[in-house]
């Protein structure tokens, strides 16, 4: 029994092709079974169970290859250098997916920059004043951390108090950005303007919008555990863009499925109004908590000198 589960749970390559083979046969005589109530109902609750049975094992299987693939990939990436770094050091990965962010938002800001200067629009206008204030965060923290090697000289604390200066900077910024999403908001709640995804695009931006929020407040409370004041700066800034992220998706589904103009202005004052206080309150902390930990090491370093 022993060795029949050791093998159960590592299988070789014929045992499972043959298992998917029964698998796939026992679910289409199920489906058979569902089609033609002709069909003796004693081989269909034999159907029954043995699809059950073989699907529930394969579906461990399929789990178990995932698994084994994923660690193979890993092992495989962790040869090279970069890759390899880019598996273990989440500060590093931090910073270089920061550095795509960076390429989208700039487009996005150039696009909507362009736009509202052709149609003199206010909204576009300020769209792209958003997007240019994250391109200006996430520039800072990249920026910092590319002239890293040149303050290699720096000892710990001044390198700290160097990482909550940036963290500051952008706790700043976060503050200012609900000027801009004031301007972008405004059009939105009297109708003039507003999101939209043509089709089906808008359950696929509903999709992308939660996923975005959700990896955001779980990446933020990884950043937290992370002693880096720069990755904790730029997934603070990931955050504010994922809350702003659902007020946009908010305006595009109002406008294909509500045609309640008044209640549709509302809800986008509401949802707009709590973006900008969320966004101020991320701002807020960020201030506060590099303001504290600014003077906790100056007095360390002024310590170190006498």
């Amino acid at each position: 029994m022993k060795k029949i589960l050791q093998f159960l749970k590592s299988p070789n390559a014929l045992f499972l092709a043959l298992w998917y083979i029964i698998t796939a046969g026992a679910i289409a005589f199920t489906v058979v079974c569902l089609i033609y109530p002709s069909i003796p109902q004693t081989l269909c609750y034999i159907s029954y169970a043995l699809s059950a049975v073989t699907f529930a094992y394969a579906v461990y299987t399929l789990v178990i290859l995932i698994i084994k693939a994923k660690n193979g990939v890993k092992n495989y990436l962790r040869k090279y250098k970069y890759t390899g770094r880019l598996l273990d050091d989440y500060a590093f990965r931090t910073i270089i997916f920061a550095v795509g962010s960076l390429g989208i938002c700039t487009a996005y800001a150039v696009f909507n920059a362009f736009i509202g200067g052709l149609q003199r629009s206010v909204w576009y206008g300020a769209l792209a004043a958003y997007y240019i204030m994250l391109v200006i965060m996430r520039s800072v923290v990249i920026n910092y951390h590319l002239k890293k090697r040149k303050r290699a000289h720096l000892d710990e604390v001044t390198e700290k108090r160097n990482e909550a200066g940036i963290y500051r900077i952008c706790g700043i910024l976060l503050v200012l950005l609900p000027v801009c999403l004031y301007f972008a908001i405004i059009p939105m709640i009297s109708g003039k303007n507003s999101f939209s995804h043509p089709g089906l695009m808008i359950y696929v931006s509903a999709l992308y919008a939660f996923i975005k929020v959700i990896m955001s407040i779980y990446n933020i409370f990884k950043a937290h555990r992370n002693d880096d004041y720069t990755v904790r700066a730029i997934r603070s800034v990931n955050l504010a863009d994922a809350i702003v992220s659902i007020l946009a998706l908010q305006t595009a589904m109002l406008t294909e499925f509500s045609t309640d103009a008044a209640t549709n202005g509302t809800a986008n004052a509401l949802t707009g109004a709590a973006v900008c206080l969320l966004t101020i309150v991320i701002g807020t902390f960020m201030i506060v908590s590099s303001t504290k930990i600014i003077k906790k090491l100056k007095v360390i370093k002024t310590a170190e000198e006498i």
